[in-house]
């Protein structure tokens, strides 16, 4: 069952007091949708709630700090999960051959997957020690008052 199943239709899109048994639903269909976008309005107008209804649940204590950094770190889950898959896996491309789409023996496009070596590169550079970027200091044009 979805969260829009569980608020009564006539309810939805009304305007006034939101009566206490249909809150948890909207609560967390406002999560849910945070949790993909990170965009407090989207959420908002997702789950039928103002952007004023959703400070006041923040201040009441409804939506919790540790809601929000819950949703927060399902993001950043789909944002890792994407570059990984990027990085590994690849993006779908066209194969081209002379500037023309390549086509199989049924006249479809056939696709290659292509990973981003950039990506990985970047990766390396902030997990594998042999690949970080040690601090130089240029002792002919650094602070000659720190070297003794």
């Amino acid at each position: 069952m979805t969260t829009n199943q569980l608020i009564p239709e006539p309810f939805q899109n009304r305007s006034g007091p939101i009566p206490d048994e249909y809150k948890p639903a909207i609560k967390e269909k406002l999560l849910e949708t945070l949790g993909k976008t990170n965009i407090v309005q989207i959420s908002c107008e997702s789950a039928g709630i103002t952007r004023a209804t959703f400070n006041s649940w923040i201040n009441h204590g409804l939506i919790t700090r540790e809601d929000l950094d819950d949703a927060l770190e399902r993001y950043r889950d789909q944002i890792r999960a994407e570059i990984t898959k990027r990085t590994f896996v690849g993006v779908r491309k066209p194969l081209l051959s002379n500037g023309r789409v390549v086509k199989d023996d049924n006249n479809q496009p056939i696709y290659n997957d292509v990973p981003d070596s950039r990506l990985l590169i970047e990766m390396a550079k902030h997990i594998l020690p042999e690949w970080m970027q040690a601090e130089r200091t240029d002792a002919l044009h650094g602070d000659l008052d720190k070297v003794s």
